[in-house]
């Protein structure tokens, strides 16, 4: 089932490089990533917010079943239930049951023989819902990309490793919503 992500403090202090002093450009890069992609969520699923976490959860059941099994779809059976899902998120019931429904009436979702959810998978392997969301994942990739060149860039300049001359020190990116504009464009 679902794990508890590891809190900060939970972390090996001896794992990392002591990044107290690039701590800003760090947050700064997450913070961007994180409200440049809620944006775009909440653009897509039309504000609802609880919904794409909803099927964020379901969906993620699926995604580390894949990581074992590959493609063979026989041996992913796993689902969730509205209750596990409740408790993972802390949104009441009643609304994860709606949201449920939505999803189901999306041909997103299905309730399996437990009444547990699970991601609506076609015999051509891709899930409805990463069809229909095509747009907000690929840009969601980019963004992350973005991130992770961030960060291994600072990462490589703390270890003494020097930047390439050619290299920009941002990747544009025209899907990166600047919240500093009054008009917010993905």
């Amino acid at each position: 089932m679902l794990k508890r992500l590891p809190r900060a403090d939970d972390a090996d202090e001896h794992a990392l490089p002591d990044l107290s002093s690039d701590a800003l450009y760090f947050r700064y890069h997450l913070v961007e990533f994180v409200t440049d992609h809620l944006i775009d969520v909440s653009r897509t699923f039309d504000g609802d917010l609880q919904e794409a976490l909803v099927l964020a959860v379901v969906g993620q059941v699926v995604m580390q079943a894949r990581t074992r099994h590959g493609t063979d779809f026989s041996k992913i059976t796993k689902s969730i239930a509205a209750s596990r899902i409740a408790d993972i998120t802390l949104i009441p019931r009643q609304t994860v049951r709606r949201k449920l429904a939505s999803l189901h009436a999306r041909g997103w979702i299905e309730q399996d023989e437990t009444k547990s959810w699970r991601v609506v998978v076609p015999d051509d392997g891709r899930a409805a819902a990463q069809r229909d969301l095509a747009g907000l994942d690929v840009r969601g990739i980019r963004r992350g990309v973005q991130l992770a060149s961030a960060y291994k860039e600072r990462l490589e300049q703390s270890a003494g490793a020097v930047k390439q001359p050619s290299q920009p020190d941002r990747p544009v990116d025209p899907t990166r919503i600047d919240i500093s504009k009054k008009s917010m464009r993905v």
